[in-house]
């Protein structure tokens, strides 16, 4: 996965730094396309004051009634946004600025 994104890492000289990943149930496909995103959406919003550094850690967690569950994190010293955005960020195709590329809506 992050070979698919080796131009952009190179581009800004990103450091990538990748925790302990457990092996977990999941569609791989769809797994290859969540983190390539996150980690793609982490380059194109860097701060250009710094160089991108990202890091990827997941743990397994009880769920309470006796569940494995997988907590994924992905973290970034991007430019950010404020909490009260993360509806509309996470929202399909939407987007809070013009100031960077993308195929989503400003909203």
């Amino acid at each position: 996965m992050l070979d698919d994104l080796a131009a952009a890492i190179e581009q800004c000289a990103a450091e990538i730094v990748v925790g302990p990943l457990p092996a977990v149930q999941a569609d791989p496909l769809q797994m290859h396309q969540l983190l390539q995103n996150l980690i793609g959406n982490a380059l194109r919003y860097r701060s250009p004051q710094r160089r991108p550094r990202i890091s990827v850690e997941a743990t397994l967690v009880d769920d309470g009634a006796g569940a494995k569950l997988c907590r994924l994190r992905v973290a970034d010293n991007g430019i950010g946004f404020e909490p009260d955005q993360a509806e509309r960020i996470f929202g399909l195709f939407q987007r809070l600025t013009t100031q960077v590329p993308g195929a989503g809506q400003v909203v």
